[in-house]
This record gives C-alpha cells, sequence and structure tokens, in this order.
C-alpha cells in the first residue's frame, strides 16, 4: 500500500481548508479520505505528510500489506510506528511484523510554541477530560465522520458548531472541527475502527493540525486493571507522537462511574451530554435514549441520584431500570462497564438497578458468542465486511426471537 495521491481542493466554505489523500493497496484498489478543517492555521506540507503517514501506515498493517510513502515525514515517526505495530503484533499471535519504506525529513520541529488540544465529542469521557483542570485552556477538536457530499458535509458541521458552542460554554478558548470520511472510507478498515484504527487515525487529525497545536490527549475508554486490545491504548497512544506533536492517553485512572460522578457534577456537561452510539441527532435531545451506550449511561446517573429535568439531553419519558432486563449485553468489555454501574448502585442504596443488570448479564452470557462469531467472520473472511448490516441483521433476529428487544449494534 502507498500513498498515491495529495491535493488541496476548494472546499465548500472558504474559511475552510480541504485536503484529500488517495492511498492505493497491492491489488490496486483505492482508498480515498478527505478532510475539511475549519479553525485551524493553514495546513503545511509537513503536518499532512506525517498524518499521511499514520493513516496509510495503519491501515496496510491491518490489511497486511507493507506501506511505502515518498513524502517525507517528522524523524520521530518511522520508530515511533514500528513500536506501535510491534505491541499491535504481540496482541494477537501469528501477526507479521510491519514492513515501512518511508523517509525521514532532516529538520524536526519542537512543538512547545502552540496550544494543547484535546479530542471532544461531547461524551463522558471526552467531558471528564474536559473538566480536568489541567486541560483547562486546551483548545478542542471534534470530529464529525460524513460521506463526501455537498450536504452531508455541510450537516457536518453544523453538528460540529454546536459541538463548539458546549465547549466554549464550558471555558474552552478555541475549538477546531473536521469533517471527514475516514472512519467510513473502506469497509475492510470500519470493521477494525474499535478495537484498532480510532486511536491512530485520531492522533492523525491531530498531526493534520500540528501547525496549530503541539499536543493532543486521547481520552480513555478504560481504566488500567481494564485495559484491553483495543483502537486506543495507554501503551500506543503516546507511540503516534513525533517532535511536531505529542500525543497522550488521558483518564486511565478513573473509572467509567467515576467519570459519570464528575461529569454530574457540572450543569453545562449534565444539559449537553452526547453519548449515543448512532451519533448527535440533527435536532432535539443528542440521545436516541435507547441504544447500548444510552441506557448505560442512563443508568448511571440514575444510581447518582441525577433527576431527569437535570440531564434534559435524554429523553426519560420510557425510561426505567427494568428496561435493562431485555437488553442483549453484547461483550465483555459492555459488562465490565455495567458492572460498574451494578456495583456503585448496590453501594448507593439502589438494588433494583443492581439486579436488573444482573440479570441482564445473567441472560445474555450464553449469546455473546454470536457477536464473537460475526466480529471474526468479519475481521477474517475476505470480503464478508460489504455484508456487515446483513450479519448483524440475522444476530438480530436470532436475539428477537430468544426474547431480547433491545440489542443495538
Amino acid at each position: 500500500m502507498h500513498l498515491s495521491s495529495i491535493s488541496h481542493e476548494s472546499p465548500l466554505d472558504p474559511s475552510n481548508q480541504r485536503i484529500d489523500l488517495i492511498f492505493t493497496t497491492r491489488a490496486n484498489r483505492t482508498i480515498r479520505m478527505y478532510f475539511e478543517v475549519k479553525g485551524a492555521q493553514p495546513v503545511s506540507q509537513g503536518a499532512i505528510a506525517d498524518a499521511a503517514c499514520i493513516l496509510g501506515a495503519s491501515a496496510a498493517f491491518m490489511l497486511k500489506e507493507p506501506y511505502q510513502q515518498d513524502l517525507p515525514v517528522d524523524p520521530m515517526l518511522p520508530r515511533n510506528l514500528r513500536n506501535a505495530f510491534r505491541e499491535w503484533a504481540s496482541w494477537r499471535k501469528g501477526t507479521p511484523p510491519a514492513r515501512l519504506d518511508i523517509t525521514p525529513r532532516p529538520d524536526p520541529t519542537t512543538a512547545s510554541e502552540r496550544p494543547p488540544a484535546t479530542l471532544f465529542s461531547g461524551g463522558v469521557d471526552s467531558w471528564h477530560t474536559r473538566l480536568d483542570e489541567r486541560f483547562a485552556n486546551s483548545l478542542t477538536l471534534s470530529i464529525s465522520y460524513q460521506q463526501d457530499r455537498p450536504d452531508t458535509i455541510a450537516e457536518g458541521f453544523r453538528q460540529l458548531s454546536r459541538l463548539s458552542a458546549v465547549a466554549a460554554e464550558a471555558g474552552a478558548p478555541g475549538a477546531i472541527e473536521v469533517v471527514t470520511n475516514m472512519m467510513i472510507a473502506d469497509e475492510r478498515l470500519r470493521d477494525a475502527w474499535a478495537f484498532r484504527l480510532h486511536g491512530p487515525f485520531m492522533a492523525a487529525l491531530g498531526h493534520l493540525v500540528s501547525d496549530t497545536i503541539s499536543q493532543l490527549g486521547i481520552s480513555a475508554s478504560f481504566t488500567y486493571g481494564q485495559t484491553v486490545p483495543w483502537g486506543s491504548h495507554p501503551l500506543v497512544d503516546p507511540l503516534w507522537s513525533s517532535s511536531r506533536l505529542a500525543v497522550s492517553h488521558v483518564g486511565s485512572a478513573w473509572s467509567r462511574q467515576e467519570k459519570v460522578e464528575r461529569v454530574a457534577r457540572s450543569t453545562t456537561a449534565l444539559s449537553y451530554l452526547a453519548v449515543c452510539e448512532h451519533g448527535l441527532a440533527a435536532s432535539g435531545p443528542p440521545n436516541c435514549s435507547h441504544c447500548n451506550k444510552c441506557m448505560r449511561t442512563m443508568l448511571a446517573l440514575d444510581a447518582l441520584g441525577v433527576k431527569p429535568e437535570d440531564a434534559p439531553s435524554f429523553d426519560w419519558s420510557g425510561y426505567t431500570p427494568e428496561m435493562v432486563r431485555k437488553h442483549f449485553i453484547r461483550s465483555r468489555g459492555d459488562r465490565k462497564l455495567l458492572g460498574e454501574v451494578e456495583a456503585y448502585a448496590r453501594e448507593h442504596g439502589r438494588p433494583d438497578i443492581a439486579e436488573a443488570i444482573e440479570a441482564a448479564a445473567r441472560r445474555s452470557r450464553p449469546f455473546m458468542v454470536l457477536t464473537s462469531a460475526e466480529r471474526a467472520v468479519r475481521r477474517w473472511v475476505p470480503g464478508v465486511t460489504q455484508h456487515r448490516k446483513r450479519l448483524r441483521g440475522y444476530r438480530e433476529r436470532v436475539l428477537k426471537l430468544i426474547g431480547f428487544t433491545r440489542y443495538n449494534s
């Protein structure tokens, strides 16, 4: 796989910047990624080269191909990428070592004079980072994943403008907004988004705007004790750094329930919390209030004693702790996160929440193999990724027959 084309096209909005990258695989298949950037300094050729290298090399690793790039990169990147991919390879026996053909630039750039930034999605993890006094003066970097069409790009920026306004209300001194298709540019890569690619791809966006920022904080999904092979990881995220940009993994010392508790103390955060796995809604409350993430967060807030009127970003009209009993808990990771809510509920006099979660876990455990089998098929069978929606449909029909009424993917 190699970087075959870079272009700066005219964006829809003249105040934005547009960067297009084309990667070509060994089978001569192209992967096109676009980026429209708002709120950043002019993007330099060096920043594009570094971002493209992380994107292309990470994608090539997942496609089991070597990666080659003629455009020189920051001198720290080649070594750091090789170390990151060695860690990845150690997570799965038999993974071949990464083969990289990339040339370092002779002129490293220091990063000390530019402000830091944190990724901000409006979710629990990013709000927790935003509320940390160490990041009070950080810019926010927010991302919307959209197809490359004028209407979808415009909608992406509408969503991001809401996030930027909320971050400003919470004290952020500035915001960078990026609309891109990098998560959905190729179905084979989309299936690797959660368990490998979201960390390096988001770090690559930090490099793309590294003429504006000096550091990028990626909020942790798990505590140190819960750490599993995942796209963002405390051992790997720092290895996406260069002399231009320091990347850090933030918040692994805090459990999810501790993060929710901290977020619940902020009126602004509680009013605008956006956790839905379906993304921000175009209008109305940002959360669907039915998916896995919404359900887990609502249970956690309820266990904390938060009143519905204090968390208007959710629709509480159909909420009851009993709703979780028929919800399919699809993975061990989901079970760990719900386990924190269960333990907290027991400690704080809410046995109804704890018992409902325990019942759902007991009922779901024999059927988690369905999710594991589906993921294994999608990961290892060539070409099956184009049928990902059909595979999920089969799984959901089976779950419905068993009696589960909630099983969002």
